[in-house]
Order: C-alpha cells, then structure tokens, then sequence
C-alpha cells in the first residue's frame, strides 16, 4: 500500500477509534443512568450470594443485560466473565475476559482468569499463547491508551511533516521515523481491537439464550 494511503487509513481508524470513550460511557448520557446503575448493583448483590451455578448464572444475566443494551466497560466485562466461569460456562467466560483485557490490559487477575478458563474441562495445563509476549503493548495496555498513543503519533507525525517541509529535514526526519513506527504499532493494535470489539459484541447479540435461558433448558430437558 502507498504510503500515503497507508497514513490515511491509519488516521481513520484513529478517528473511528475516538468513539471507544463514548461508547464505555453510553450510560452516562442517555437518561438510563439509575436503570444502568440498577442492573449493576443487583448483578454484584447476586453474584456476591450466589453459592450454585444457577445462582452465579442470575448474575451473569443481570452483567449480560447491560452488554446488550449496548453497556461496554472492562468491569462489567470482568464480572460478567466471572460469574460465567463459577456458573462452569467456561468458553464464554474466556470471551468475556478477553474483551475485559482489551478495555482494562492485562492484569494478574484476568492472566489467571483466562487460564482458568481455557484450562478447564481439559487434563492438559493451559498457558496464554507466546505471541502474547512481543505483543505486550497489544495485551497490556487498555484500549483507551493504545487509542491515544495512536492519535498522538498521527498528529505527531503530520507536525513533523510540516516542519521538514520548512527546510528543517534533519532535524524532523527522526521524528517522522519515530511517530511512523509507532503509528503503524499502536495503529494496527486499535483496528484490530475494534473489530474483534466489534465481532464478539455481534456474538453476544446473537447468542439464542441467555445463560439463565440456557440453564433453564438443560433442567428441563433433564427431567
């Protein structure tokens, strides 16, 4: 790709990307704040006194309720992830905790979740994939932060630009170098977190049954 189409598509996805911030914080502005807030506490009151998986599946409807009224944070992720894996709903726990790391980055808590979850129901030890390692601005840094190191390496090297064209080339050339490596890293890291975002929140929205519809199924089916 040429150069130039190569920046500009990087600098779409960095505009496309400023709509990350509004979407985490749908709740806050559309008059359904207590609504959201509601839903919330009654999924942390559930999970914290669920003591069978019909219970932590209570939960994980009351964090799944948010998500498809389009509710999308690194928290209600994580609990919703959490519940999930205690109700023994291993592969959309996995899910829900890989979509809780690119909001929040990695952090032990979600490490030991995704193993626990890819591990379990297997006799083989799970480990997190190796290409996590030289990707660790990719995992370990949340979405927003990727999102703003992009946005300012595309201003940056704009700026850069502008002043080699005023006959500064020496000095600008290192900058120009240096904020297109780091637009190119941070750039492609942000598309594919917004489409794989974007993917499993589609997964979510059409997913037949909810856990709870689910489990109520496979109890009956059962009897």
């Amino acid at each position: 790709m040429h150069k130039n189409g190569f920046i500009s598509l990087v600098g779409l996805v960095v505009a496309l990307a400023s709509t990350w911030p509004a979407m985490n914080a749908r709740a806050d502005g559309n008059g359904r704040e207590l609504e959201y807030r509601f839903t919330w506490d009654q999924g942390n009151a559930i999970m914290a006194s669920a003591e069978s998986r019909t219970g932590f599946l209570r939960a994980a409807e009351a964090y799944r309720t948010l998500l498809v009224q389009g509710v999308s944070n690194g928290p209600l992720l994580y609990n919703y992830g959490a519940a999930l894996l205690q109700a023994e709903r291993y592969e959309e726990a996995r899910h829900a905790f890989v979509r809780a790391e690119r909001h929040l980055g990695t952090t032990p808590e979600i490490r030991r979740s995704l193993v626990i979850s890819s591990a379990a129901g297997s006799s083989v030890p799970a480990s997190l994939p190796w290409y996590r390692l030289p990707l660790f601005w990719h995992y370990g840094l949340p979405g927003s932060i990727r999102i703003t190191v992009a946005a300012a390496a595309f201003s940056l090297f704009w700026v850069a630009l502008a002043i080699r064209n005023l006959g500064f080339k020496d000095s600008a050339r290192h900058v120009v170098i240096l904020s297109l490596l780091v637009l190119m890293l941070f750039g492609s890291s942000v598309a594919v977190t917004l489409h794989s975002e974007a993917r499993d929140q589609d997964r979510l929205l059409t997913l037949e049954e909810s856990p709870g519809d689910a489990n109520a199924s496979s109890e009956t089916g059962s009897q």
